[in-house]
């Protein structure tokens, strides 16, 4: 679907009200609890977060994304692999996550690429918008 230039290539958002939850798959098959984490930046091929959770580099997650825009969109049982892992301070990690798109007949559906499309415009939407209230800001002073 996408080559390694065209992610990281790709215009990557790191502001706005997007709500991630993750949840992971156990080796018995059955799904863990449901986190919400604190996301760090997003584009259509995939996504960083931070959280206490421990996951490890190669595990495949479920993902939830819901933005509260003007839309409201929400965009669930993504799946994603764990590409990238740091450890950050207060014994939280980083991660990197691609989005699978080959996981699954789903995960290859026009509803999910269109999904991830309108949250990442949405997420533009709200970058400009900030970008344009911080320059009239910027002007009145």
């Amino acid at each position: 679907m996408f080559n390694q230039n065209m992610r990281r290539k790709s215009v990557r958002y790191s502001r706005g009200n997007l709500c991630v939850v993750v949840k992971r798959t156990g080796i018995s098959g059955f799904v863990q609890k449901p986190h919400i984490v604190n996301w760090m930046d997003f584009s259509l091929y995939g996504m960083s977060f931070v959280s206490d959770l421990k996951f490890y580099l190669g595990d495949k997650l479920c993902i939830v994304l819901a933005i509260d825009d003007a839309k409201q969109e929400a965009v669930g049982d993504i799946i994603g692999i764990v590409k990238n892992t740091k450890r950050v301070q207060n014994g939280q990690y980083r991660y990197g996550v691609e989005f699978d798109f080959e996981a699954n007949d789903y995960m290859r559906t026009d509803d999910v690429r269109n999904g991830l499309l309108t949250i990442e415009e949405s997420l533009k939407n709200i970058i400009q918008r900030m970008r344009k209230k911080h320059k009239s800001l910027v002007r009145e002073l």
